[in-house]
């Protein structure tokens, strides 16, 4: 049931065949109009969800494992401590002090994420814009080939490929101490997009024992696995060849999922039935002075 409404007639006077047609059209609008309200109030509801379940997975992903490790180390200290064991007391406060950096390190990138808009004029500006700022800013020399300049994709999954693009190049600033660096945007052979950004740095850092590997690469790591899920698609993460480190990002192009329809007999062609449309049934008017109208949702 959408709604209710009360149609009042004088005696003797009930709605002519016109009448009855122009109100079930008007019912048929109100309907209309209630349920898509009703659903846009789910979706709003479920992007709320879903941005949640995106932060929460951030926060998982990259902060919750930095300070698990900085949980375990803690008993470690003290026991140092009490045990007057110095060298042991300052190894493992040297093991928090890097874990509560790389923690702080990652708070601030996740804060970074979800308070920088996307560029409005889309991924592939985005891309060009970030690899010029990214030659200013850190003075490594980029080259940024793209085999795809008409690529579009939805806002979520641009968004999702900007992060991981933006979290590799900033690694490269930062830690690479790398003279070049490459980013390419191709077709996959696959008919996926693929994505690969590459540098000739130092190339991947080596874990301390019982640390959080590799430090800004592991956060870099934990962030871009996590978006890469949520594109249906896979990043790896090694050493290239000749030196340095590559990032490679393969996902679905748009228009790929397709759903297969069964196919019907050419014999016995199926015929689909009509959609009822969501709106308000009408009751036959009854000669009362006073006429309820019931308005019932049909499917």
């Amino acid at each position: 049931m959408l709604g209710v409404y009360n149609l009042f007639y004088e005696q003797g006077h009930g709605p002519g065949p016109e009448v009855l047609a122009v109100l079930k059209a008007v019912g048929e609008l109100l309907g209309l109009a209630l349920n898509n309200a009703r659903l846009e109030t789910e979706t709003l509801q479920a992007r709320l969800a879903q941005e949640r379940q995106r932060m929460a997975a951030e926060v998982h992903d990259s902060l919750a494992q930095s300070l698990a490790f900085v949980k375990m180390r803690m008993p470690l200290l003290e026991d140092a401590l009490l045990g007057h064991e110095e060298a042991r007391a300052l190894k493992y406060c040297g093991d928090v002090r890097s874990a509560v950096s790389q923690a702080h390190a990652s708070l601030r990138g996740i804060l970074t994420h979800f308070r920088s808009p996307m560029d409005p004029q889309g991924l592939v500006h985005a891309l060009e814009a970030a690899a010029g700022h990214f030659g200013e800013s850190s003075g490594v020399e980029l080259e940024f080939v793209n085999e795809l300049p008409a690529l579009k994709l939805g806002p979520e999954a641009e968004a999702q490929v900007f992060h991981i693009v933006r979290e590799a190049l900033s690694n490269v600033a930062r830690h690479a101490r790398a003279r070049h660096a490459w980013l390419h945007v191709a077709a996959a052979p696959d008919g996926r997009i693929e994505i690969v950004i590459a540098d000739d740095g130092a190339g991947l850092p080596t874990a301390a024992p019982g640390g959080p590997a590799g430090g800004g690469s592991a956060t870099m790591a934990w962030r871009s696995f996590s978006s890469a899920q949520r594109l249906g698609g896979t990043l790896e993460i090694g050493p290239r060849e000749g030196g340095g480190t590559r990032v490679r990002l393969v996902f679905p192009a748009p228009g790929t999922r397709v759903a297969a329809a069964a196919p019907a007999s050419a014999a016995s062609p199926r015929r689909q039935r009509p959609q009822r449309r969501p709106g308000f049934m009408m009751a036959a008017p009854r000669s009362f002075s006073s006429t309820t109208t019931r308005c019932a949702a049909t499917a």
